[in-house]
């Protein structure tokens, strides 16, 4: 069957992650624009058909979205060039929390 060209494709949102984890970006921790780690990569949203792409980061208060632009470098950790401001700072521990509760939610998508 052929789609009518008037035909408007809805919108939605894909969540990736990276095999094996931790990836290149996925399960990185992440450090803001004031030098503030903030949390971990928990996955890259994808936004169709927008195509707008945004980094999912698991921190204290929750998941902050923030657009992949906002990207200066990724090495062994992620740096942005914005301040999360209603993120509070994570340590290590955290990190290695946050790192395996993630590791955790990706073994049960992928059984």
């Amino acid at each position: 069957m052929k789609r009518d060209k008037t035909e408007e494709v809805g919108e939605f949102e894909l969540e990736l992650f990276e095999i094996p984890y931790p990836g290149r970006i996925v399960g990185k921790a992440v450090v803001d624009a004031s030098s503030r780690m903030i949390g971990v990569v928990k996955t890259i949203q994808l936004h169709i058909p927008k195509m707008n792409i945004y980094l999912i980061i698991r921190g204290y208060d929750g998941e902050d979205v923030i657009p992949i632009e906002a990207i200066v470098s990724v090495g062994s950790i992620v740096r942005i060039n914005k301040t999360v401001n209603n993120s509070k700072e994570v340590d290590f521990e955290d990190i290695i929390r946050f790192r395996e509760e993630i590791d955790s939610e990706i073994r049960a998508f992928v059984r």
